[in-house]
């Protein structure tokens, strides 16, 4: 009795030990050590993932970056669109009434910091590396790449919008940067970046194949025509005091090749 208790228990746990095993094989993929373009667009399973893969720091955007948009929003407080208790002082939000904000306090990579710069470029390289290259996909519909473009197109407005409340001008980069000459751009003036979420939303929003909203209930959280038309009225109400370009926007010419 005593040795079919052991040969029991001993195929058991070789049976509970090899499917921990396979699980772990099946749930683990091999780590990425470079982004091989050639590979991320021969099929369109692919390049959906580098697509998803712009939503990586979205949530954090749209909710504010690190604080939560109804939990300690720095950004919220500066505006009247929030107020902070002023004696909560252990809030990071109350560091804007507490006259303790550092120069470091939006542009810090981590810690503390209301904001992580480094994730605006990243997420923008990423977009217009998709954009380029979406036309080589040879899976997929050209109405789905054309989506897939607009969608690049209005997370890169956003990434931009996020920037101008915090920054102001920053460097307008409209193409991959390779060439390590390519690094080298100036900030661009405050109404140059807003003309160009500007146009970026109206981009997106001429784009008869991006949709008013997702056409698939599990597609929800995908950025949608509706999401650009808000952005650009969002981005309106900022507009530069010394700005000649007029709140009721006009798209030119420049605004479909950009």
């Amino acid at each position: 009795m005593k040795k079919n208790i052991v040969l029991i228990t001993v195929i058991v746990m070789t049976l509970f030990l090899g499917g921990l095993t396979s699980c772990q094989d099946f749930l683990e993929m091999p780590a990425q050590t470079s982004f091989n373009v050639d590979s991320v667009f021969s099929k369109y399973q692919n390049a959906e993932r580098l697509l998803f893969d712009l939503y990586q720091y979205q949530g954090k955007a749209l909710a504010t970056a690190r604080n939560g948009k109804l939990n300690n929003s720095a950004v919220a407080n500066i505006t009247d669109e929030a107020i902070c208790f002023t004696a909560q002082n252990g809030y990071t939000a109350n560091r804007v009434y507490a006259g303790s904000v550092t120069s470091t306090w939006f542009t810090v990579n981590g810690g503390n910091g209301e904001d992580i710069y480094d994730n605006h470029w990243k997420t923008i390289r990423k977009a217009l590396i998709l954009k380029e290259n979406i036309d080589r996909v040879p899976d997929a519909a050209t109405d789905v790449k054309e989506r897939i473009k607009a969608e690049c197109t209005a997370i890169i407005a956003l990434e931009y919008f996020e920037m101008f409340i915090r920054y102001g001008g920053v460097p307008i980069i409209r193409k991959p940067l390779n060439d390590a000459a390519d690094y080298a751009i100036v900030r661009a003036p405050l109404d140059s970046v807003y003309n160009h979420i500007i146009k970026l939303c109206d981009q997106v929003i001429a784009n008869p194949n991006f949709p008013a909203r997702v056409p698939d209930e599990k597609e929800f959280g995908r950025l949608t025509k509706a999401f650009a038309y808000g952005l650009k009225a969002k981005q309106c109400f900022m507009l530069p005091v010394h700005c000649s370009t007029p709140t009721g926007h006009t798209p030119t010419s420049e605004a479909t090749t950009t």
